[in-house]
């Protein structure tokens, strides 16, 4: 049995993945080589060669937390959905205190907070309003 062996790096097939994937909102890897790793995984837990916990644990370990937001950035994102702050804070699941917090700079978004605002900022508030 003739096998090749590929010499092409690692980073090239990243690249090509992140041109090719229709999916633009799929949580970014820290690095080339850590989306590659995630990719497999993922293939893995596809099949169930490994299971929740452990795709799990390479989620955690591969890819990047949400983003920081400014407040000037949450006011903007808020801003260009044309939306209110009690209006806005309905649709993200909090209050207008905490959206006043936060575009105040007295708070930060927490973790999911940040994520959400991550998403409608690329998508827009209709992605949140739609389901």
């Amino acid at each position: 049995m003739n096998t090749r062996v590929r010499t092409k790096p690692a980073s090239a097939d990243v690249q090509k993945i992140e041109s090719t994937s229709p999916r633009q909102s799929r949580p970014r890897a820290k690095s080339g080589a850590l989306e590659a790793i995630h990719k497999i995984a993922k293939d893995l837990h596809a099949v169930g060669a490994i299971d929740k916990e452990t795709m799990r644990s390479f989620d955690a370990s591969c890819l990047m937390p949400a983003p920081a937001f400014t407040p000037k950035k949450i006011a903007a994102i808020r801003k260009s959905a044309g939306m209110s702050q009690p209006v806005f804070a309905m649709h993200l699941g909090t209050s207008k205190s905490t959206i006043a917090k936060w575009e105040s700079g007295e708070k930060s978004p927490s973790g999911p907070s940040r994520k959400l605002l991550e998403v409608v900022a690329r998508h827009g508030i209709g992605i949140l309003t739609s389901v």
